[in-house]
C-alpha cells in the first residue's frame, strides 16, 4: 500500500519548513508574505505530484472546513432534491461542499448526524425541519455554528430562515378559483402546528372571509396513502356541492388523483388546484394548475444568509428572515368548465 503524501514529505523534498508549506497550500502566501516565487513553486510540485490536502486537518488547522451539511426529512422529495441541488451549485461556485443527509423526522438519527458533522468542523447547517425536532434546533442554534432553516421554521426559535410566501400564495389561489366563478371550494390539508401549512391554511380562510363564503375544510390526521385517499373520497363524498378543491401539498393531491381514479363520479365538473407544482401535474388529464414554489430562489437566499454569517462581524446582526414568492401555473383544471379529473 502506498504511503500518503504529508506536508512533511513536501517540505523535505524542497528543502522548505513546515510551517511555509502549510501557509502556502492554505492559501495563505499573501497573508503570511511567502515570495511569489516559492509559492509557485510549492504549488507547481504539489500539483505534479497530485497532493490532495485532508480536509479534517485543513479545518483544524483554518477554523473552516469549508463543508456545509443540508438536512431534511427526506431529500429525495422533489422540492427538497431541487433545493439540495441548487445550493450544491452556488456554494460550489462559493468554493464549498454539501453533505446531504435524510433525517427521516428522527429525533436519534438527527442528532447523530449533527454531532458527525460538528465533529467534523462543519461551517454551517442548512435544515429543513419538523416539529419532532424542535429542541434539537433550539440546542444547535445555541452554538456557535451558523444555522438556516428552510420551508418551515419556529416562531419560538430566533434563527434565520427562508420560507416560501405560504400565506398569500393560498390567498391568491382561492381568489383564482373565485375569479373562476367557483364558490364551494373545498381545502385539503394535514392535522398539524406545522408554520408552513398553518400559513397556507389562514390564506384560504382569509379568501373565503373576504367572499362572504363559507369555508369547508379537512384536515387530514396523515398516516397512509390508503387512510388519505379514504377521507378524500369520504369528504369529496359529503359535500356534493363542490365546485372546487385546493390540495395544500402535492402529495396530497396525488392522493386525490388517486382517489378520483377509484371513484371517477365524484371528480366530476370539479376544479382542481395545487400547492406545489411538480411534473406529474403537467402530464396528467387534463392538466392541474398549480402554485409552484421557486426552488432556484429559495436556494440562492439560503446560501446568501448562510455566506454573509460565516462573516466574523455577521453574529451582531439580528436573524435574518426571507419569504420568497410563488407563481401560479394555470392549467385546463381551473378552467371554467373542467373535464372530469381522472
Amino acid at each position: 500500500m502506498t504511503k500518503k503524501t504529508t506536508i512533511k514529505d513536501i517540505a523535505n523534498e524542497l528543502n522548505l519548513s513546515i510551517t511555509t508549506v502549510s501557509f502556502v497550500i492554505n492559501g495563505l502566501a499573501d497573508e503570511k508574505n511567502i515570495s511569489k516565487i516559492t509559492a509557485k513553486k510549492i504549488l507547481d510540485f504539489v500539483k505534479k505530484i497530485g497532493y490532495q490536502p485532508n480536509a479534517f486537518a485543513k479545518g483544524l488547522r483554518t477554523g473552516k472546513s469549508k463543508i456545509i451539511a443540508f438536512l431534511a426529512d427526506n431529500i429525495s422529495q422533489p422540492f427538497y432534491a431541487q433545493v439540495a441541488n441548487y445550493i450544491e451549485q452556488i456554494a460550489a461556485n462559493n468554493d464549498y461542499k454539501i453533505i446531504c443527509s435524510s433525517t427521516s423526522d428522527d429525533i436519534k438519527k438527527t442528532k447523530e448526524l449533527i454531532d458527525s458533522f460538528n465533529e467534523r468542523h462543519i461551517d454551517g447547517f442548512i435544515i429543513a425541519p419538523s416539529l419532532n425536532l424542535k429542541s434539537i434546533i433550539a440546542n444547535l442554534v445555541s452554538g456557535k455554528v451558523p444555522v438556516v432553516l428552510f420551508d418551515s421554521y419556529f416562531t419560538a426559535i430566533d434563527c434565520d430562515h427562508v420560507i416560501t410566501d405560504n400565506y398569500n400564495s393560498t390567498y391568491n389561489g382561492t381568489t383564482h378559483l373565485l375569479n373562476n366563478g367557483k364558490k364551494n371550494i373545498g381545502f385539503i390539508t394535514i392535522k398539524t402546528t406545522e408554520i408552513q401549512m398553518e400559513h397556507r391554511l389562514s390564506g384560504y380562510l382569509k379568501a373565503m372571509e373576504d367572499a362572504k363564503l363559507q369555508p369547508l375544510t379537512l384536515e387530514i390526521d396523515y398516516s397512509t396513502t390508503e387512510y388519505s385517499i379514504s377521507q378524500i373520497t369520504e369528504f369529496i363524498t359529503a359535500h356534493k356541492n363542490l365546485d372546487a378543491v385546493f390540495f395544500a401539498a402535492n402529495y396530497l393531491c396525488l392522493d386525490g388523483l388517486r382517489a378520483f381514479k377509484i371513484k371517477p363520479s365524484i371528480s366530476k365538473n370539479l376544479s382542481m388546484l395545487c400547492f406545489d407544482d411538480f411534473d406529474v401535474l403537467s402530464f396528467s388529464s387534463p392538466t392541474i394548475s398549480a402554485i409552484a414554489q421557486s426552488p432556484e430562489k429559495i436556494a440562492d437566499e439560503i446560501i446568501r444568509t448562510l455566506l454573509f454569517r460565516l462573516k466574523e462581524k455577521s453574529a451582531k446582526v439580528k436573524p435574518i428572515h426571507t419569504i420568497i414568492p410563488t407563481e401560479l401555473h394555470i392549467r385546463e383544471s381551473t378552467l371554467t368548465n373542467p373535464t372530469n379529473l381522472i
